[in-house]
C-alpha cells in the first residue's frame, strides 16, 4: 500500500509490473497473496533445493 505514497511509488510499481508481463494493481496483488495457503507454501517450500553455502569467519589479520 506504500506504493500510493508518492506519484513516482505509483510510477515505478506500475513499471515493475509491466517489465513482469503483467499488470496488478496494489489492490489485486494483495487480495492474490492473501489467497495464498498454508499448504501451497509448505509444497513450494519443498521443491527449493540447496545452491550454495557461505561461511562466515572473523579475520583477526590487517588487510591491506
Amino acid at each position: 500500500r506504500s506504493s500510493y505514497d508518492t506519484t513516482w511509488d505509483l510510477i515505478s510499481w506500475y513499471f515493475t509490473q509491466f517489465t513482469r508481463g503483467c499488470i496488478y494493481s496494489p489492490e489485486e496483488l494483495i487480495e492474490i497473496e492473501n489467497a495464498i495457503t498454508r499448504e501451497e507454501i509448505i509444497q513450494c517450500a519443498k521443491t527449493f533445493k540447496l545452491d550454495t553455502v557461505y561461511i562466515l569467519e572473523s579475520s583477526d589479520k590487517e588487510e591491506n
